[in-house]
């Protein structure tokens, strides 16, 4: 809200937010609530809002960049006072605008009538800034789309030099992040990434705790409730799960909060203590993780399977998680290779840099790599066939394999010296 408002000189120079952070971390949620505390702010004042528009890949008519200036351009058409003529004069002169390309969409049909209004008298109350809100790009299921809607807005930002914020939430997909650290980018955008630093675990924690106080007062069952239901530590469970997404906890609440069974056997249901007997409590997160991983190409996620196998073998063996480097080599993977197969895989997991500590002890400078997961909950998806079914990991199988691969490098080769204290 600060940056929105201009409110902070170290940001107000920078008319493009990039709010990002993994699936299900709350981005849309944040977005809406940020459109009702502007819709709030009295008449009088001057309201920021120009215009917003929020994609969504399940309805047809918004997980496509077809319809977003035409929904941005309605919305700035009936907001601003004494713009409706020039932006009906340029529909008048160019009756198939909204065929041409998006980026002079942008510039005919909403920068341009901006800039003249401004430069007339006529523009009304002056106003500090304005926001355009653009949530869930990442939804747009065309990708050279995600990345032409941020060209076209950077190089209208650019051009028109106009007090026209843009907020834009996505996960940290590749093709995002590629135009957010162009040169295009530098100097005009900020990132906001929802990580552990705003203490997510502490307002999920509260969030359980609401809803479950909710269930306890109105659910038709709630006499059947144990009084001491639930123990403070399964709540930390949960929270724990999470890893930080809201979306693993607003799961669980809306499976044990359903009016047709008691909470507390739904929540046993949850943590495994109970047969599911054909519920589904994580129905939508699952669906999440499939749509995600079904992302990539076919090409690669067999390998990106086989990699992740490889990891949760090691870690059920209480090793470390093994570096990109090593998992490579073992898999016989070319260098780099790793990071090409999980390149859209980024709101699920991240290829994260370590200080070697071993180097670190020798006062040597190097990093090495290793994945890390942004959801806890998704290796009991994968090692599950009931919710993964294609993407099921069959740990049992993958670790014959792995033996197999072992004996490939025992043939002659030394390499078995350096993989024995990941596999022994």
């Amino acid at each position: 809200m600060d940056w929105i408002l201009a409110q902070d000189n170290n940001t107000r120079d920078c008319l493009i937010m990039w709010l990002t952070g993994a699936a299900g971390a709350g981005k849309s949620s944040i977005a809406q609530s940020i459109i009702e505390q502007l819709l709030a702010i009295p008449d009088d004042v001057g309201k920021p809002l120009l215009a917003s528009f929020f994609f969504n890949k399940s309805d047809p008519t918004r997980n496509h960049a077809g319809a977003l200036i035409a929904t941005l351009a309605y919305q700035v058409y009936s907001t601003i006072p004494g713009i409706q003529s020039k932006m009906a004069s340029v529909i008048e002169n160019d009756p198939l605008i909204l065929t041409k390309k998006l980026d002079h969409q942008l510039v005919t049909l909403i920068l341009q009538p901006f800039l003249d209004l401004r430069i007339s008298d006529s523009f009304g109350q002056p106003q500090s800034r304005y926001v355009i809100v653009i949530d869930g790009l990442d939804e747009c299921t065309n990708r050279a789309s995600q990345r032409f809607i941020l060209k076209a807005i950077s190089n209208g930002i650019r051009r028109f030099q106009l007090p026209i914020a843009f907020l834009v939430t996505s996960r940290p997909e590749h093709d995002i992040n590629s135009v957010f650290t162009s040169k295009s980018m530098n100097g005009i955008h900020l990132r906001l990434m929802l990580d552990e630093k705003y203490r997510p675990d502490a307002d999920i924690a509260a969030f359980l705790w609401d809803n479950i106080q909710c269930i306890r007062e109105e659910h038709p069952f709630r006499e059947l409730i144990p009084e001491d239901w639930p123990q403070y530590s399964v709540i930390q469970e949960i929270v724990k799960k999470s890893s930080g997404q809201f979306i693993y906890a607003a799961t669980v609440i809306k499976f044990i909060e359903s009016r047709r069974h008691r909470p507390d056997h739904q929540l046993d249901i949850v943590r495994r203590l109970r047969p599911a007997k054909g519920a589904l409590p994580f129905q939508e997160l699952d669906a999440l993780y499939s749509h995600i991983l079904s992302t990539p190409d076919p090409d690669c996620i067999e390998k990106v399977l086989q990699s992740l196998a490889f990891i949760f073998l090691c870690t059920m063996a209480g090793k470390d998680t093994p570096s990109v480097s090593k998992i490579e080599q073992f898999l016989l993977f070319d260098e780099g290779e790793f990071h090409l197969i999980f390149c859209d895989l980024g709101s699920l997991v991240e290829i994260r840099r370590y200080q070697d500590t071993l180097h670190v002890l020798l006062s040597e400078s190097r990093h090495v790599f290793r994945l890390n997961f942004f959801h806890a909950s998704m290796q009991d998806f994968l090692l599950d066939r009931a919710r993964s079914k294609a993407f099921y990991i069959d740990i049992k199988s993958e670790e014959t394999k792995m033996v197999a691969t072992c004996l490939r490098h025992l043939s002659g080769q030394p390499l078995y010296f350096v993989y024995r204290s990941l596999l022994i």
